[in-house]
């Protein structure tokens, strides 16, 4: 079968100062590498001394990185425009067969203009929080332009069912196309699942940020302790909400049942995943959440808060859902109900590894590319 050449737009990706941001839109592009030849370029702006970087020596993968000395978002939408355009002059767009572009705002504020010049098949992957709470505005006139977007019949993949309806109200009922393409879950095959865990051991790991709420889980996890005072909690990651999580186990004297172990790569963390009773996560909202599904990708039950896309996956068989505003009186008791799920691990670990492997993943993005280029045609 001959490839066909898709052309991916994202202003969230792994680069040289972060190698590890928007990881999630990479795994998304290299699960259609089987059946097409990507071509990624990573525009993105930021604040800081008047600067611009850009390489188009490479076949696969392109930047364009703006710096500018003020964040006034009208003008830093503009930009992503004028950007945008450049790229599509700097590339032969009749070579692509769709172009899609990875998180809608701010790279697609003016995709209005953009398809009166470029007649191709285009295609929305997208992943952000943000539509749920207007992103953070209070007045709606604000946000008009973002709503704006959803307005010129572009098809839109989202992660989950949640995040579809997020931005479906978010546009005021704006009627365009979508699809329900999850997020990918990787993982290592050959990797032991142990069905025989019965200690008390628990992890957590994030990007420690809202809309994670940490305290809540370290606040149900002291109650558990005084009915198991053995028990021990590991906890990795990194951000804003660190030196909080630090504190409260200073504070609570807390340093021999629970560990905070700051950043670890993959093979530590499907350590944690395989080792532990239960992997814990509280958080105010999550369009899918990734770590969860890692958790369970390596047969460890997750215990978890009932909000957003972690409700579509995240059940008895394979975890508990608790109510997030009574995450720690709850959490007691789930930490007590995943006992009786360690010994269906196995089980656990080969329906995630069905549901959101790359395989599975990578054809179900490709049906969506053949049929919006089916449409167009």
């Amino acid at each position: 079968m001959k490839k066909i050449n898709i052309l991916h737009i994202t202003n969230w990706y792994p680069h040289k100062s972060n190698p590890y941001e928007a990881l999630w839109v990479k795994r998304h592009i290299d699960t259609i590498s089987p059946y097409c030849n990507n071509h990624v370029v990573h525009i993105d702006i930021r604040k800081g001394r008047l600067k611009l970087e850009q390489n188009w020596s490479c076949s696969e993968n392109n930047y364009i990185h703006f710096w500018l000395p003020f964040k006034i978002f009208r003008i830093w939408e503009l930009m992503y425009a004028l950007l945008l355009l450049y790229t599509f002059a700097r590339l032969k767009i009749s070579n692509y067969s769709l172009i899609n572009f990875h998180i809608a705002y701010p790279i697609c504020t003016y995709i209005h203009w953009v398809k009166l010049i470029v007649r191709k098949p285009m295609l929305i992957n997208e992943h952000w929080s943000e539509y749920r709470n207007n992103f953070g505005i209070k007045k709606a006139n604000k946000t008009s332009r973002i709503r704006r977007i959803f307005k010129n019949n572009i098809p839109i993949a989202v992660v989950s069912k949640s995040l579809y309806k997020d931005i479906y109200n978010f546009s005021l009922k704006a009627n365009f196309p979508h699809y329900i393409l999850p997020n990918v879950v990787e993982f290592d095959e050959s990797f032991p699942i142990d069905s025989s865990i019965d200690t008390k051991t628990f992890f957590m790991m994030s990007q420690w940020k809202y809309p994670k709420d940490p305290i809540l889980a370290l606040k149900g996890f002291k109650l558990f302790l005084v009915k198991y005072p053995n028990a021990k909690l590991t906890i990795a990651g990194y951000g804003p909400q660190k030196n909080l999580i630090i504190d409260f186990i200073k504070k609570n004297r807390l340093e021999k049942n629970i560990s905070f172990i700051g950043v670890i790569n993959s093979t530590v963390a499907k350590k944690y995943f395989a080792n532990s009773s239960a992997f814990i996560h509280s958080s105010s909202y999550e369009t899918f959440s990734v770590v969860c599904a890692e958790a369970l990708s390596y047969g460890c039950p997750v215990i978890a808060s009932k909000v957003g896309g972690i409700s579509e996956y995240v059940n008895e068989k394979n975890g508990v859902l608790v109510e997030h505003d009574s995450f720690e009186e709850e959490l007691f008791l789930a930490l007590d109900k995943v006992t009786a799920l360690q010994s269906k691990r196995n089980d656990i670990a080969k329906e995630i590894r069905l549901k959101f492997g790359p395989k599975t993943i990578g054809s179900t993005y490709f049906g969506i590319i053949k049929n919006i280029i089916g449409h167009n045609e």
